[in-house]
């Protein structure tokens, strides 16, 4: 309600106009009980607000809810529930149900949505509490909640502001507890720190937020209840289990409260709010950058975007306070730059929006004007810009003193409750940042004081906290814990919802501890601590080596990230009963080679060990849903072979097919180019969300099953078709001269074929490459695809041709002499930073080698074959020695001393380098009689 509407609801009622003064004055009841010996006006102003209180309330537009009715009685008698199993609760309730963003199915993208009569329900319900429930003071005007481990710390408010008690709320099940507890020894020194000096306390009113290194910190608000005194000071606290420290600065901002903070790289950027130290209350519209490594501010005013135009001459000035301000990503705040510097070159801005920065909404200005406008601030860019979000759906009414949170999983903004002067809300909103649509959650069942404003919020894994705050009688709002504990999605379909349940996930399972189930569970546990995963083998001298350190599979940065998780929440067992019971996913990740018989044989994958798990899984009685997901790469429709064996309503087979290239399989696991999920929808955004605590959601593809199945198939063949045609010129360059470094060089820098799997090499192998290749041979002959079958198998033949060619080139350059020569091979694995010989291109040459009578002597750091003669070491290797064969890219063969290899070797020495690992030039000077593969 504007100034001058008040004025004239109070002259009404009085039938006497009432001479207020030009400055403004603050009429809210606290302060006028503080003011009533200072000013004559008081009586006739508090008078006048009691009558402004009736006025509004029969204003309403709505009767009371019988649950608004309860909620009043409450004050006064607690509720007893007549179910004898819940307890007696006067500050709690829960909202089971959240809404999950999901895609919108293809059939409906074009069709022209109403979405302003969409309405999203939650039921509330009241929980089963403990005998022993702690219940911290009743509070508002400012309280602030900020999340630590897996608790909400809770300070200040008007209830408890002058003293440094820190609350603590379990995000997990509302329980209460005093966070003092934890730091006992500590409090006493922190008191008499507090009586030697009087600023040492939060007060309410301020912004608070918290870093990477737990470090929270606090800004501005009122100090003491004596007066309105605004501070600038930034309080820092730090918390940790042996230690509690407060810590304030001085900043050069000037004094307020009701302002916005959110932290961003060590930096607060304070947005707004009021200062009512003096009589007059000051707005402020400035947007304040603090650095909290320096303790140094800097203010700067963004720049307004709108309708493609960049106003620079005019900067955008907010000018409000009681507004709320999110951070939506973790977009890099650019701070190198001097704001005052107009001369700068500004970039194209246009096109630079994105969903992340910070939007703001609501607040009201110094003119008593309230807002509904979203705006986004957009701090990944110079200058920094501000513009208005055009959404769709029905915008919340225009509102202050509310709260807003950021629901990462759904990519969405959750409003909840504020006041426009006139009414209370206690509606919540959702704002999808996916396509800027506005959504109500029509809350019902039981609500103790739903409707409230001057409270605060914090947003926890699928738990929304509200604390605190005042209801529209002016009554003191209880304490109550909000829970969105169970979630649902939703898709438009003819202006329809359907629900579906949200299955909560605890334990995943992953058949097979090889190369994909080891790795990959050992990173989903460090990534996703609440769940349980197991992997399960039959082999138990297999699970034995996982769980003594001596891992099967070797790769960089593995140890790190089974070290830290096995026994805790990563199991390696040959237990099935372990395995399956209570699972709630189940990967199966086991070894699906190319048939070796049969109809298929060479070409087609055996599925016989996915088999043999479906046999076991078959005969466990499951006791709820299970998702089956195929990890392993498959045959095309094979989940159709899953359902027909399983035959039970109560598994959804899902295809994730795993895209780890064997060397680098943590960074691929840990940063991921797309990770598939095919399947019903339902069960994909389930799996999805494991993914999502630490992969971006636009980088999650969900597909049908059968274009997941294949697409692991198509991927391995596209590059196993580039390996053969930079191998294919290769062979070219050694005819002409040309040099197929130099050519992979020139074709990679274009940026339609990229410079990836463009190295020549004595071609392909491992576990993926040429049976996934075959597979897609053997799908096109099946489907009668002749042509196409063609295309691909000449990718597979000049493969092979690559691996004869190399072995004619040692025999050739040797005269066809290599009988009782004893030849170096350095390198049985089928690439670098791996122990997989499978497939490898050195075995091959090994054989033929061995067929010629030659004597080898064959080194690698990780690969073992057995059965095969390996050397331990570099050590007197080349001793008598005649050839070098270099087969796999290990960066240490590149820093032998091939001067002193040479001195030790037979003359002619010849180097065959079939990885085009050494320069040429040198191994020519060194004496060498070099050869590699497409090279001058």
């Amino acid at each position: 309600m504007h100034q001058r509407e008040r004025r004239r609801i109070y002259s009404l009622q009085n039938r006497e106009p009432i001479n207020l003064p030009k400055y403004r004055i603050d009429v809210s009841m606290d302060n006028l009980q503080k003011r009533k010996t200072s000013t004559n006006e008081l009586p006739q102003l508090v008078q006048n607000k009691l009558q402004m209180i009736n006025y509004t309330n029969s204003m309403q537009l709505q009767l009371k809810t019988k649950y608004e009715q309860l909620s009043m009685k409450i004050l006064k008698e607690p509720y007893k529930a007549t179910n004898s199993k819940q307890r007696i609760i006067t500050n709690h309730f829960i909202l089971q149900q959240k809404v999950q963003d999901v895609m919108i199915s293809d059939s409906i993208k074009n069709k022209q949505l109403d979405t302003d009569k969409t309405i999203i329900k939650g039921i509330v319900m009241l929980p089963s509490q403990n005998d022993q429930q702690y219940t911290i003071p009743v509070s508002r005007q400012g309280s602030r909640v900020v999340k630590y481990d897996h608790y909400g710390l809770v300070f200040g408010g008007h209830s408890h502001r002058e003293n440094i008690e820190i609350q603590a709320i379990s995000l997990l099940n509302g329980q209460w507890k005093r966070k003092q507890e934890y730091y006992y020894s500590q409090i006493e020194q922190l008191k008499q720190k507090q009586i030697a000096n009087p600023n040492l306390r939060l007060g309410c009113y301020f912004s608070l937020n918290i870093d990477e290194n737990k470090t929270i910190y606090a800004f501005g608000g009122e100090k003491n209840t004596s007066n309105r005194k605004t501070t600038n000071v930034i309080t820092k606290i730090c918390l940790e289990e042996d230690r509690l420290e407060w810590q304030q600065f001085q900043t050069s901002i000037g004094c307020r409260r009701n302002h916005s903070g959110n932290y961003t790289h060590n930096h607060l950027l304070v947005i707004g709010g009021i200062d009512c130290s003096d009589f007059i209350t000051k707005y402020y519209n400035d947007f304040q950058l603090i650095n909290l490594s320096k303790m140094q501010c800097s203010q700067f005013h963004p720049k307004f975007y709108k309708k493609q135009v960049l106003q620079n001459d005019h900067p955008f000035k907010l000018g409000i306070a009681y507004h709320s301000a999110t951070l939506v990503g973790n977009p890099y705040l650019r701070l190198t730059y001097d704001f005052s510097q107009i001369a700068k070159k500004e970039e194209q801005v246009d096109q630079l929006f994105t969903k992340e920065g910070i939007y703001i909404f609501g607040g009201k200005d110094s003119e008593d004007n309230l807002y509904n406008e979203l705006y986004q601030m957009v701090i990944d860019t110079y200058p920094i810009v501000v513009q208005i979000v055009e959404t769709l759906g029905q915008k919340p009414p225009s509102r202050r003193s509310h709260s807003m949170n950021y629901d990462e999983k759904i990519s969405a903004l959750l409003l909840f409750g504020g006041t426009n002067e006139v009414q209370c809300f206690g509606d919540l909103h959702l704002l999808l940042l996916k396509n800027y649509t506005w959504q109500k959650v029509l809350l019902q069942g039981y609500l103790e004081y739903p409707f409230r404003y001057e409270h605060c919020s914090v947003f926890n894994e699928d738990k929304l906290i509200i604390f605190g705050g005042l209801n529209q009688d002016g009554f003191l709002i209880l304490n109550q814990f909000i829970s969105l504990i169970e979630s649902i999605q939703y898709i438009f379909i003819f202006q329809q919802i359907y629900y579906f349940k949200f299955m909560q996930i605890k334990k995943v399972s992953c058949f097979g501890a090889g190369y994909v189930g080891g790795p990959t569970m050992a990173v989903m546990a460090s990534k996703c601590p609440e769940q349980t995963f197991i992997v399960y083998d039959i082999n138990e001298q297999q699970i034995q080596r996982w769980n003594s350190k001596q891992y099967p599979v070797y790769e960089e940065g593995l140890d790190e990230y089974v070290s830290k998780t096995i026994n805790k929440n990563l199991i390696f067992t040959s237990d099935i009963d372990l395995a399956l019971k209570d699972c709630d996913i189940v990967f199966l990740a086991v070894n699906t080679p190319s048939k070796s018989y049969g109809l298929g044989a060479e070409s087609q994958l055996d599925i016989s060990y996915i088999d043999s798990c479906l046999q076991s899984i078959k005969k466990y009685p499951l006791t709820k849903k299970l998702i089956l997901v195929e990890k392993s790469t498959v045959p095309i429709k094979t989940c159709d072979y899953i359902n027909a064996v399983l035959k039970n309503q109560n598994i959804c087979v899902l295809s994730n097919p795993e895209f780890l290239a064997e060397g680098t399989a943590i960074q691929d696991l840990l940063s991921p180019d797309r990770v598939i999920i095919g399947g019903p929808l339902e069960s994909s955004k389930q799996l999805a969300s494991l993914y999502e605590e630490w992969v971006h959601k636009d980088k999650i593809i969900f597909t049908n099953i059968y274009s997941a199945e294949l697409s692991k198939i198509v991927a391995n063949s596209f590059l196993a078709q580039r390996v053969s045609s930079i191998n294919s010129i290769s062979i070219i360059c050694d005819k002409i001269g040309a040099d197929v470094n130099e050519i992979s060089r020139s074709v990679g820098s274009d940026s339609r074929i990229g410079n990836k799997f463009l190295k020549t090499s004595v071609g392909f192998g491992g576990s993926c490459l040429k049976k996934d290749l075959l597979c897609l041979i053997y799908l096109c002959e099946s489907l009668q695809l002749d042509e196409v079958a063609q295309y691909w198998r000449s990718v597979y033949l000049l493969n092979e041709y690559q691996k004869q060619r190399f072995i004619n080139l040692i025999i050739s350059s040797m005269f066809n002499c290599l009988r009782n020569k004893v030849i170096v091979i350095l390198g049985l694995t089928f690439k670098a930073k791996t122990n997989d010989t499978r497939e490898s291109a050195a075995l091959l040459i090994i054989k033929k080698l061995q067929e010629e009578q030659a004597i080898l002597r064959i080194y690698d750091p990780q690969g073992k074959i057995d059965k095969l003669e390996q050397c331990q070491s570099l050590d007197g290797i080349f001793e008598g020695a005649s050839a070098v064969v270099i087969l796999t890219e290990w960066e240490e063969f590149t820093k032998i001393d091939y001067v002193e290899a040479y001195n030790q070797m037979a003359k002619p020495a010849y180097c065959f380098d079939g990885r085009n690992l050494l320069q040429s030039d040198l191994m020519k000077s060194i004496g060498f009689l070099y050869y590699g593969l497409g090279r001058v």
